[in-house]
């Protein structure tokens, strides 16, 4: 095994994950996985930014598997990619997502634009996007998701009074809890194929 081939597969790492609902009705969620001790290569960070590139466009099709086609995906675009989650076999679209598009800083994301389980208005204070980024830090690796400015709608717009509660208290045990199983299954994923998301330096079109 050469030496580059050995970087790609240190096993060193951790798994973190946060989320919350704020006092407005967005949701946000981080998640990380962090490699240590990983010697930096010249490539280092194309690599990286291709690792991240195929994670997030395998990102929709493994929820689908993951979920044993009970929440299906499709895709419509002309030029791009745009995926949908749908409950099979019925067909509503739960939510729907624009492109994946480039962020700051090597960040890609996909914009969140409709579907039943997510509030979608002009006046939300922020735009909805699930988001990826692979980085190095120092001697650390760290791939990272984000779902930001989610306005769920099982918990409705109303931000306050009892049936508020009880709405952001329904969202916290079931929609909430399944993402964060969704991911942490997915940074499971990355982390048993980082050796091949990060093979090729080449890019991806």
């Amino acid at each position: 095994m050469s030496e580059t081939d050995a970087q790609l597969t240190r096993v060193d790492v951790s798994y973190d994950s946060e989320t919350d609902l704020d006092d407005d009705g967005y949701s946000f969620s981080r998640e990380t996985t962090t490699w240590r001790g990983i010697a930096a290569t010249a490539d280092g960070e194309d690599r990286l930014a291709v690792g991240c590139h195929r994670a997030a466009l395998a990102y929709p099709d493994y929820v689908s598997r993951l979920l044993f086609g009970v929440i299906g995906v499709s895709a419509s675009g002309e030029d791009q990619v745009q995926p949908a989650f749908y409950v099979w076999p019925v067909g509503p679209k739960i939510i729907k997502m624009g492109a994946l598009a480039r962020g700051e800083e090597g960040e890609l994301f996909y914009p969140v634009t409709g579907g039943l389980l997510a509030v979608i208005h002009s006046e939300n204070k922020w735009d909805a996007k699930l988001s990826f980024r692979w980085w190095r830090d120092g001697d650390r690796e760290i791939f990272e998701t984000r779902l930001v400015g989610f306005r769920p709608a099982i918990s409705g717009r109303r931000t306050r009074g009892l049936l508020a509660r009880a709405r952001a208290l329904t969202y916290r045990f079931t929609q909430t809890r399944l993402h964060a199983f969704v991911m942490w299954m997915f940074h499971r994923w990355v982390r048993k194929r980082r050796a091949e998301l990060l093979r090729s330096h080449r890019q991806i079109n």
